[in-house]
This record gives structure tokens, sequence and C-alpha cells, in this order.
């Protein structure tokens, strides 16, 4: 079982239907300053898993998966996954909607890459529980190429197709074409976003 998180470093790495970059388009400057995880161990655990994170551990062997959360030199994050040969993932985490000054927006927009992938992987982020920092409790959901076309062909964005018409691919051009993706994602992902939580642990 992989983590929200693991599942996304899996796509960045596997070429996947999601969206992507030819190279990284922000930079830890382009994340504002509200919005902060709480560093150390976090915690995923699907529907079905009953154990409490409080507690368990990662030296225990049930249905939690874990992943270390800290924040780089630069400013951006880097996250460990415990227990999986997927590299360390580094996050740069900032806003897709505007909000209030000085309060965290409701949606957020992830790009991580890893020491084995130069392209970036995007995905939804969206603060849960108390909406205060450190953000303690979050939804993270994989930002996919088809759901970007039902209200049409999205600037800055290009889209690859397989022989049978389906979409195997799409890449974003400008900082304002993925934030833009992170809107038209959201109302796809609704139905089960926040199903599976990560959750701070300690």
């Amino acid at each position: 079982m992989r983590t929200i998180l693991c599942g996304l470093a899996a796509l960045a790495l596997s070429g996947c239907a999601m969206l992507t970059a030819e190279a990284p388009l922000f930079a830890p400057g382009d994340q504002d300053a509200v919005f902060t995880l709480a560093e150390g161990l976090w915690a995923h655990r699907e529907a079905d898993c009953a154990v409490d994170p409080a507690t368990s551990g990662p030296d225990k062997d049930d249905c939690i998966d874990w992943a270390h959360i800290v924040r780089e030199a630069d400013g951006a994050w880097r996250i460990d996954f415990v227990g999986e040969d997927d590299p360390p993932m580094r996050l740069i985490v900032l806003p897709a909607v505007a909000s209030e000054a000085g309060r965290l927006a409701p949606l957020y927009v992830a790009e991580a890459t890893s020491q084995k992938q130069i392209e970036p992987a995007y995905a939804l982020v969206v603060p849960r529980g108390a909406l205060s920092t450190p953000v303690r409790r979050l939804a993270f959901e994989a930002i996919a190429c088809a759901p970007l076309l039902r209200e049409g062909a999205p600037a800055d964005i290009t889209f690859t197709r397989g022989e049978d018409g389906r979409v195997t691919g799409c890449t974003a051009k400008t900082k304002d074409a993925v934030r833009d993706a992170a809107r038209r994602a959201v109302f796809d992902a609704l139905s089960d976003l926040g199903e599976d939580e990560l959750v701070w642990v300690r």
C-alpha cells in the first residue's frame, strides 16, 4: 500500500497521464508566507484502516504509511518516504487561488520533483481541519490530464494522445497554466478529495 505522496512520486517517475512540465516552473520564492507544514512524521491512513496513527509508528507492520517532511534551507519541502523505494521528493507549494492577506488559501498546487526525474509533477493540496499554520492535515491529489479538458482546451497546456484518441499526457508551459489546471482539476476531484488524508503525528 502506498501513500498519496508515494503514489505521486511513482507517477512522477512513470510517465502516467498527469500534468507535468518540461522543467520546474516554480521556485521557493513563489510560495506564500502563510502556508507552512508541521515538520516531522506524517501518516496516511486509508478509509478502511482503523489504526490510530498516534499509537502506531514506522516500525510497526500495520495499515498506515509514513513520511518524514522537513523544510529545506531554500524554503522548499522535502519528503522522505519511510520503507519505500521512491527517492525523496521536493515540493514547492503555492496558492492556486487568492486568499485574504495573512490567511491560508482554500486550494494550493504542489510542484513535485525528485532526484531521478527532472520533469515535475503537479498535485492539488487542500489544507484540512483547523485552517491555521503550520498545517497538520491535508488532502493531496495528483492532477490528471483528461479532466483538464472538461471546459475546453486550456491555454498553454499541450496534450498528447494515443492512437485510440485517449489523452496520454499533458505539459504545462507557464505558471498560470498550472494554477488554472489546479482550479479545473478540483471540480473533478470533489467527490473523493479528502477521503485519504495526510496527518502530522509528531
